[in-house]
């Protein structure tokens, strides 16, 4: 079942999601509309859009300020959780991808 928010469809679920994102981060339903129309739909990290995804995107924020940052799909928020917010960290991730992705690098396990 689906309802309309300023001429939006969303499902039931954003009711939940408003009280969550009131709770949790201070904004309000408006306020991630707002941001929603913004990104045109689609996380800031890998551009998917919301449609794709099956469900809403996640407002990422700053776990030491509490900052709000932008809407990411649920995958590249979770990722940059996994990396406790790093930079340095994710250099290193990334160095290490590309050294196991040139050509003639096997990627197979021994």
């Amino acid at each position: 079942m689906q309802t309309r928010v300023r001429g939006v469809k969303y499902p039931w679920g954003i009711y939940r999601r408003r009280d969550i994102m009131k709770r949790k981060y201070g904004i309000t339903l408006s306020k991630y509309y707002d941001m929603f129309v913004q990104q045109k739909g689609k996380c800031t990290i890998c551009s998917t859009h919301q449609d794709d995804l099956g469900r809403l995107l996640a407002v990422d924020h700053d776990h030491k300020t509490g900052k709000i940052r932008e809407l990411l799909c649920g995958p590249c928020n979770h990722g940059l959780g996994n990396f406790r917010d790093s930079p340095a960290l994710l250099q290193r991730a990334i160095k290490y991808l590309e050294r196991h992705n040139r050509k003639g690098v096997s990627n197979e396990l021994s």
